[in-house]
């Protein structure tokens, strides 16, 4: 059987971060306020298999900084009538400059 397609879910609308992405910037890279949305993919286990920033308003280094963290980071399973499905959900960044 071919695997099941992925469902659209939102965090804490079918699935939570089991273990959430954590971007550690170093002092002086984050120049200015900046945000982006990552658009992720999951397994049916929850792994993120793929995070692609968009609408990023960050500078590169840390736009590249927020997409590796969410690949770290592990959604909980998305199960439906009892078959675990794999999942795209999005994921927003806010930075402030301290």
């Amino acid at each position: 059987a071919a695997p099941p397609s992925p469902k659209r879910v939102s965090i804490g609308g079918g699935v939570s971060w089991q273990r959430s992405p954590k971007v550690s910037l170093s002092a002086g890279e984050l120049k200015s306020a900046c945000s982006l949305v990552v658009d992720v993919s999951a397994n049916e286990q929850g792994k993120v298999v793929s995070a692609t920033a968009r609408n990023s308003s960050c500078s590169p280094a840390v736009t590249r900084k927020v997409e590796a963290a969410v690949r770290r980071a592990q959604l909980t399973k998305y199960v439906e009538n009892g078959v675990a499905y794999p999942t795209r959900v999005e994921q927003p960044f806010d930075f402030q400059v301290k």
